[in-house]
């Protein structure tokens, strides 16, 4: 197993709670990207998938053959990561704004029992509450 550490600078006087939130927001959107989990980058791949709500609930027709049956599912696949990926970064947000979060562990695999690489993220222990 290889074990890399990474210091991340912060440009503020403070590394307050909800700064520490947006940090590991990004890291998660960059490694989603990285580690191939979605095919664009986090924006780009929300945009489209919106998009493709947008067009998919007048036009939705019964498949007919079997590519129309794996776009229909890849179109699913997408739209559940975006709703996932959504989800993540919302219960960021809540726990760096109602708790004091010292660490975080981010898993890349088939499974979270079986993860291929594991991202461990620490904050100072002097982190502030501020907004």
């Amino acid at each position: 197993p290889k074990n890399v550490e990474i210091r991340v600078n912060v440009s503020q006087d403070v590394l307050t709670l909800p700064a520490a939130g947006s940090i590991l927001s990004t890291l998660v959107k960059f490694l989603a990207v990285r580690r191939q989990q979605i095919p664009f980058s986090y924006q780009t791949f929300t945009s489209l998938v919106r998009e493709l709500l947008r067009e998919l609930p007048g036009n939705r027709q019964e498949a007919s053959c079997w590519s129309e049956i794996q776009l229909d599912k890849q179109r699913e696949l997408a739209c559940a990561s975006a709703r996932s990926y959504e989800q993540l970064l919302k219960a960021i947000d809540n726990a760096f704004g109602f708790c004091q979060v010292q660490e975080a562990a981010l898993f890349f695999g088939a499974t979270m029992f079986t993860p291929k690489e594991m991202w461990h993220v620490q904050f100072p222990d002097d982190m502030v509450n501020h907004i």
